[in-house]
């Protein structure tokens, strides 16, 4: 439900959402407020302008019923919501998600949608970051001796992403969204509170992500090596490699290729090899070009008794029988 616009203040924003949903704007100091008590949501939502390209959501909210709304073009912004409860269904152009339970929601913006919010219980309740992507240079600068990495990372992030990303959140975040959930201080003294620890919780965040992406590397760099694996077998399944030629040839070692091959494709190299070799004699089988001697010597099967124990296993029938079958 919560948006924004490159030129919407805090209070702008909350005016406006009152406004498309009948609810009521207040403003109380450093404080703007939407108070919401109709059939299609009741609760409120607090906003903070923390500087020029940073503002702080806090949202509470209950929605009794599927809620339909557009989510504004925002180029230039991106929304970072920490769900400290949620069990809702979300239905935007990029399909749908459910959230549930405490996550990180991360939102790129880049046209207006048509979003459908379907509540799987009632309440959520979730404070939203929202950044200015071109506020990142001052937000991590050299005054808050932030390392210059993590904002070069949020940048590819937000580059190579479309639509949201979501993630548990992280425990060592947790204090800090409580800290700034419970925040009770005024004036000046609050502000100054609540943009420390929101560049705190966003110095947490960013190590996070560049965690995640690092873990995430590593699982697309086993990824294709184990394609590359498969892509080998593949074409040598009538002489296929040992695990050690197979190992040097894709860059992992010997246990670890057996390990993520079965936890990849939930079989064993031998297996896939195997699966493989029967899948290429039926269909050698089915042309009627072939006779039986012929299909093993071509599969790789020195023994042609082996090799119909073995078609027998996989189909549960002798390659003679299924060839007298379909002759």
């Amino acid at each position: 439900m919560c948006e924004a616009t490159p030129s919407y203040s805090v209070k702008d924003y909350l005016e406006d959402l009152a406004h498309r949903f009948q609810g009521q704007f207040e403003q109380r100091q450093l404080e703007s407020v939407c108070l919401f008590d109709t059939p299609q949501c009741l609760g409120s939502i607090r906003g903070i302008q923390l500087g020029a390209g940073l503002s702080l959501l806090f949202n509470q909210l209950c929605l009794p019923e599927k809620l339909n709304y557009t989510q504004a073009h925002v180029r230039g912004y991106i929304k970072i919501s920490f769900y400290k409860k949620a069990n809702f269904q979300v239905n935007n152009s990029q399909g749908y998600s459910v959230l549930s339970g405490a996550l990180l929601k991360i939102d790129f913006f880049d046209e207006d949608e048509e979003v459908t919010v379907q509540p799987l219980s009632n309440s959520f309740e979730s404070i939203d970051l929202v950044i200015r992507k071109g506020m990142l240079r001052n937000l991590l600068g050299d005054s808050f001796a932030f390392p210059n990495i993590l904002e070069q990372e949020l940048r590819e992030l937000i580059q190579s992403s479309r639509g949201h990303r979501i993630f548990a959140i992280p425990e060592n975040l947790h204090a800090i969204i409580d800290e700034l959930w419970n925040s009770k201080g005024q004036g000046i003294f609050q502000l100054l509170d609540l943009q420390s620890k929101s560049y705190q919780l966003l110095k947490e965040l960013l190590s996070f992500l560049r965690e995640n992406q690092t873990t995430e590397n590593s699982r697309k760099n086993y990824f294709q090596a184990l394609e590359k694996a498969k892509d080998i077998l593949k074409l040598q399944y009538c002489t296929p490699p040992t695990i050690r030629q197979l190992s040097r040839e894709v860059g992992l070692n010997e246990h670890k290729l057996k390990k993520c091959f079965k936890e990849c494709y939930n079989c064993t190299i031998y297996q896939y090899v195997n699966s493989v070799r029967m899948k290429n004699s039926k269909e050698m089988l089915l042309s009627g070009n072939y006779n039986i001697n012929e299909v093993a010597d071509q599969i790789g099967y020195n023994n042609t008794s082996k090799f119909i124990s073995a078609f027998k296993r996989e189909f549960g029938i002798t390659p003679g029988k299924f060839k007298s079958q379909v002759a």
